[in-house]
This record gives structure tokens, sequence and C-alpha cells, in this order.
């Protein structure tokens, strides 16, 4: 079948040993119903989050995670403004218990951040045993690593009403998030080892709670458990409204 798919989540690419580096990408079809499309060749990924992609798409009998999609082709056919996507995932927005109880694997929180803990495990860009060979494929150095040793997860809740467990107990929660890679990636190159880490923690925490932020979550495929596989961070609505009246 063909669907048309606004991005909203581009996981940290994954190396197979029968495929190579693969990226998976969630999104929301023209209905509002949610996508978890995979898998994308690293080489292939040409769209970025907001982008909408018509993908002649199927179910495969081995995911029973009821938004996955297997792709056999996908071509960009526009880009979603902040407005349109804020729109159209507000009536969206639930928490963890709330998709679990649906028996739902992919959607939307707005989180309440609390913190944030990040492991810097190297500042190492260049790898001898990991690398790709393909620049002009890729867009990254020649040996630079695909997926740099940087671990980050949030602690937050997603819920208010007291129907998720994270009203008492916040989740504490990984991040898969392609984009997060790309900004330690920025960072490691603009900054001086030591302060790597504040840099990071300013910019996902204290910079993201001045935005209206999404988290979009999904399941990990073979052990279930929950991953932060995107972001969504328009500016507040009132801060927009702002710069509109100045």
């Amino acid at each position: 079948m063909k669907e048309t798919v606004t991005v909203l989540a581009r996981t940290i690419p994954e190396e197979s040993h029968k495929y190579g580096w693969r990226v998976c990408v969630g999104g929301i079809t023209e209905a509002n119903e949610w996508r978890r499309l995979y898998t994308f060749p690293l080489s292939k990924i040409s769209f970025r989050k907001r982008d909408k992609i018509e993908v002649e798409c199927e179910r495969n009998p081995q995911d029973s995670r009821p938004e996955s999609r297997k792709v056999s082709s996908t071509k960009t056919v526009g880009t979603a403004e902040d407005e349109e996507v804020a729109a159209r995932l507000t009536p969206l927005v639930t928490s963890i218990a709330r998709l679990e109880a649906n028996g739902l694997t992919l959607g939307v929180v707005k989180p309440e951040l609390l913190d944030i803990r990040i492991k810097v495990n190297s500042t190492k860009l260049m790898d001898e045993q990991t690398y790709l060979n393909a620049l002009s494929e890729n867009g990254m150095a020649a040996r630079e690593k695909v997926k740099l040793p940087v671990e980050v997860s949030y602690v937050f809740r997603c819920s208010s009403d007291g129907s998720c467990k994270c009203a008492k107990k916040p989740h504490d929660i990984t991040v898969i998030d392609w984009e997060v890679n790309e900004l330690a990636r920025h960072v490691i190159k603009n900054t001086p080892e030591k302060d790597v880490a504040a840099k990071m923690r300013y910019k996902l925490l204290d910079w993201l709670k001045t935005r209206d932020v999404y988290f979009v979550m999904g399941t990990h495929f073979q052990y279930g458990t929950w991953l932060i596989g995107g972001f969504f961070y328009p500016p507040k609505p009132d801060a927009a409204q702002q710069k509109l009246e100045q």
C-alpha cells in the first residue's frame, strides 16, 4: 500500500551484519495514524524531520507491533511547518500508560522534564574500526564514527492526571534520536573535552525547557522497552505569539 508520512523521528544508525548501517523512521500518516518505517539504508536517508515522504509499504509478519511497516520505496513530497505538526500532534498526546493499555507501541507524550543523564564514554570522532567509506553517500568525514559513544536518557513525567506510574515514579528512558548523535558530534568538535557533558546538558535540558517539547516514544523490537525515538520542539505558543506582535 502507498501512504504519505510526516517524519517525526529518525533513530541513531544501527549496524546490521547482513544489511549494513540502517535507520528506523517514525511519523504520522495523513489520517494521523502512527507509522514505524524500517529499515532505511543510511546512504538513502535524504529526508529530515517534518518532511513528508510517500512510501510503498506493507506489514511484516515478523513484527507484531501494530504501527510497523516494511518499506519498499520512498520519495519526498513536501515539508510540514511547525504549526501544522503541532496541530496534528496535540490531539494525539497521551501517556505511556495509556499507550500500553491500548496495545500501542508508538505515540507522543508532552514531557515534564526533570533531569537528564549524559554519559560521555569517548570524545574521539575517529575510529580505526568503525567508519563509513563512502563520503559522497553519507555526508560524514571518512573514518568518522556513525554512532558516537555518548549515552543520553531523560527523567520525566508524561502525565499529570495520575493515569501513569510516572506521577509518583518518574520515567528514566534512553534516547535513540539521531539528532542527539548529531549534537554530540558538533559539541565534541567545538568544545573542550571537559565541557562536553555540560554543553550537551544545557542544550538538551536547560534550553529545551524553553520550547514546547514533544517526545516520540516507541518500543524496542526485541525487548519491548520504551525508548525516546524523536523530539519535536517548536517555540512555545506564547513565545510565537509575542514574536508576531513585535
